[in-house]
């Protein structure tokens, strides 16, 4: 019973997306996090999605289960889905979904 719960909680834990925050001391961290979450309860991204800042693939340890993205919300223009057909068209990867984010 005690490893059948272990299997239970391990893959659980595997299942929800990464954490992805951005460089903001108050709740506007989580702004990307939101949509990612969003992308994925939609079936639009993986737990590991391709992460795009002003055309530029974002490279990010997918071993961590939180990724900070080097931003403040202030920065940022918009925040675009791209599912994994789209990805894999336009950047190459397989079933993982796109972040686009824009920022100046």
């Amino acid at each position: 019973m005690k490893k059948l719960t272990a299997f239970v909680v391990l893959f659980l834990m595997s299942c929800h997306p990464k954490t992805f925050v951005l460089e903001e001391k108050n709740d506007d961290k989580f702004f990307i996090n939101q949509e990612v979450k969003r992308g994925y309860s939609d079936g639009i991204l993986s737990k590991n999605p391709l992460i795009i800042i002003n055309g530029e693939v974002f490279k990010y340890d997918e071993n961590l289960d939180t990724i900070k993205i080097p931003l403040k919300k202030y920065r940022i223009e918009s925040v675009n889905l791209l599912n994994e057909n789209g990805a894999k068209t336009i950047y190459g990867v397989e079933k993982r979904g796109a972040v686009i984010i824009n920022a100046f």
